[in-house]
């Protein structure tokens, strides 16, 4: 924790999408993430070096239901297949 505490430039946030930022549901297409979700990975990113959403799901797919943050962010999809940072 002392080197997070002393530079966030240094450290990494990963997380997956369903079951973490969005609930799971019967419907995979109408999975959201949770409304608090957004800004925290906003704020997230702001701060730490990396903010990262790790997921079996399509890179589009993430881009979409993370609208407004995800530039912000690095997108992992298809558990690696696909891989997009800063918006490309």
């Amino acid at each position: 924790m002392a080197g997070w505490l002393g530079d966030p430039r240094r450290a990494a946030l990963l997380t997956d999408f369903d079951g973490t930022l969005a609930p799971i549901v019967v419907d995979p297409e109408a999975a959201v993430p949770l409304p608090a979700s957004l800004p925290v990975l906003a704020d997230l990113a702001g701060s730490l070096g990396v903010v990262a959403v790790v997921s079996g799901r399509p890179v589009r797919f993430l881009r979409q239901r993370l609208a407004g943050v995800a530039e912000r962010l690095v997108l992992v999809g298809l558990y690696g297949l696909e891989w997009a940072e800063q918006g490309a």
